[in-house]
């Protein structure tokens, strides 16, 4: 550890050079990239023995940091998509599944109209058992709606929920992060390339979208190599990340 801190040091030291040297940085304006466009944001955890996969016509769509239901922080939004992919595996052989995408986020639903859709599936000898779930989406302008994917069976099947939100297009565009914007401030500058250093270090662990957008070296990892992309860009010596 007193090694990983004497190098951050040594690397700060240069950062703060680099800052200070570069009157550019201070020219960077806040902006986020915009995306306009309904689709699933989601906003819970998936059981360890299902597979949620979020699609749109012609295949699964690419998830992005995007402030969507209009709360603080930022939920994974998944533009244009419009249906779900849903595999459960482990499942006993004859299982009859019936799966129900429902507005109602508190318990099972009671009306007709909080049903989004419904079907009933049969667990094969795999036991897996795939659901293509295309359902009736909200239409109202800039409304954002709570959903919960209840999943029940028959026999000894134990009922699985998930909780995913569906946004309609927006008036303005929603507010997406940056590639390097690791702070969430809608710049990329020396504060990011700090937090990336110190990732890279072991001194500090981010969270899973400050990771997607802190990669720009586009590796698995966040460390000095995305530091030193972040501070290029900074200092406008580059013009894409």
């Amino acid at each position: 550890m007193k090694k990983a801190k004497k190098i951050l040091a040594l690397l700060l030291v240069g950062v703060m050079i680099i800052a200070l040297g570069s009157a550019a940085f201070a020219a960077d304006e806040l902006s986020y990239n915009k995306v306009k466009a309904a689709g699933f944001y989601k906003t819970g955890e998936v059981p360890s023995d299902m597979t949620v996969t979020i699609k749109n016509a012609t295949g699964e769509v690419t998830k992005m940091p995007a402030n969507v239901d209009g709360t603080e922080g930022f939920e994974w939004f998944y533009p244009t998509s419009e249906r779900l992919e849903v595999t459960l595996t482990g499942v006993t052989e004859g299982t009859q599944i019936v799966a129900m995408l429902t507005t109602s986020t508190t318990a099972l639903p009671t009306q007709d109209s909080q049903i989004l859709y419904i079907n009933q599936y049969t667990v094969g000898n795999t036991g897996t058992v795939t659901m293509n779930i295309l359902p009736l989406l909200p239409t109202t302008a800039d409304s954002h709606t709570p959903m919960t994917l209840y999943i029940t069976g028959n026999n000894d099947f134990v009922m699985k929920t998930f909780s995913i939100g569906y946004a309609t297009e927006p008036t303005t565009s929603y507010d997406c992060l940056r590639r390097g914007d690791i702070t969430g401030d809608g710049s990329v500058d020396v504060s990011d390339a700090l937090k990336a250093l110190r990732c890279g270090a072991k001194l500090e662990t981010l969270t899973e979208f400050q990771l997607y957008v802190g990669k720009v070296s586009n590796d698995d990892s966040v460390d000095v190599s995305d530091a030193l992309i972040m501070l290029r860009y900074g200092a406008k010596l580059i013009t894409v990340i």
